[in-house]
């Protein structure tokens, strides 16, 4: 009976160090795409490991001490509806960890937040701290690439603001543009073109306003007519709104510009005329519109102010009133 107690005495140990060494393992193992279970503020690791030896680590960390990446890759307009998150964090509970990595960004924030920007604002909103694992030694270049395959396939994402997230990155040398062909396994064809974004002119994209509902084929076809000449510019300036209201798809877009540039070859006089500030700001454009007549059109940033009522409108109206007024008389007189 001693040995059958010794052995059984050996066995429990012996499963009881095996099953710690396979948590550390799963702990190890968890990653940005894997649902919890059962996590909670014990579930963190609290092993007495040596602490130079850096590990991944589960943590639930006050969404005070995060901080956002300088490159996260979505813009305010496409966040969605965070409240609906976060009373699902609430009822629910978060189903996906958040990635971070340690940061000396200020002693107030002890991590930066990579991978999940939804969930930790979500979080900030319903006052609950944040399921996140910690990766000790992610690089700038291994975040931005990690960043990069979490959001590529996500239908709430728009090609615009992926496009101008990998341009940020490939220009602050983040990252090459050979390592987003190689990490999210698409095509060159595919990548320069998200790229394409941060290449149309400003005027033309003040012109087509909302630029997260053109396609990436799209953005493409607009930046190879804009560089084109500037007959081309102008013409996708003239068919701005149209692009972005009706989704134009590439073939169109070229055959509307084709469409006014042909106007514009046989009536020299067709007005495009732009008009800036002193110090070079895009204050708005004269143009024909389609039955040749003169309509004064604002960029986006001029559009935005008018529209926070930074700029008031009925002061606007009444000013030009006052000018177009001012020359009837004279011409009465």
């Amino acid at each position: 009976m001693a040995i059958k107690k010794d052995m059984f005495d050996k066995y429990a140990k012996d499963r009881e160090s095996s099953e710690l060494s396979k948590a550390i393992e799963n702990k190890k193992k968890f990653t940005h795409n894997k649902a919890f279970s059962r996590i909670n503020q014990a579930d963190t690791l609290d092993v007495d490991i040596d602490k130079n030896i850096n590990i991944e680590q589960v943590l639930l960390v006050p969404t005070s001490e995060i901080i956002n990446w300088e490159f996260h890759d979505r813009p305010k307009s496409e966040l969605g509806d965070i409240q609906a998150l976060s009373d699902d964090l609430i009822n629910v509970g978060q189903q996906q960890p958040c990635i971070v990595r340690p940061t000396t960004l200020g002693s107030k924030y002890k991590y930066e937040l990579i991978i999940g920007e939804r969930r930790w604002r979500a979080a900030m909103l319903a006052d609950i701290s944040l399921k996140v694992i910690v990766k000790p030694d992610m690089s700038d270049s291994n975040a931005a690439l990690a960043q990069a395959a979490e959001n590529d396939n996500r239908v709430d994402l728009s090609d615009y603001a992926k496009g101008m997230s990998f341009s940020k990155l490939i220009d602050d040398k983040i990252i090459r543009q050979k390592d987003l062909i190689e990490t999210l396994g698409k095509s060159k064809q595919y990548i320069s073109a998200l790229l394409s974004y941060n290449k149309i002119p400003t005027e033309v994209a003040d012109a087509i306003g909302d630029m997260s509902k053109i396609k990436y084929f799209a953005a493409e076809k607009i930046k190879q007519l804009s560089l084109k000449s500037g007959d081309y510019k102008s013409a996708l300036i003239e068919i701005g709104q149209k692009i972005s209201d009706k989704g134009l798809s590439a073939a169109a877009i070229e055959k509307e510009a084709n469409k006014v540039l042909g106007r514009i070859k046989k009536d020299p006089n067709v007005l495009n005329n732009k008009v800036l500030s002193a110090n070079g700001r895009h204050l708005f454009t004269w143009r024909n519109d389609n039955n040749n007549m003169p309509s004064l059109h604002f960029p986006k940033q001029i559009i935005s102010l008018i529209n926070d009522d930074k700029i008031n409108f009925d002061e606007l109206t009444k000013s030009f009133m006052e000018v177009v007024e001012d020359k009837i008389s004279i011409i009465k007189k």
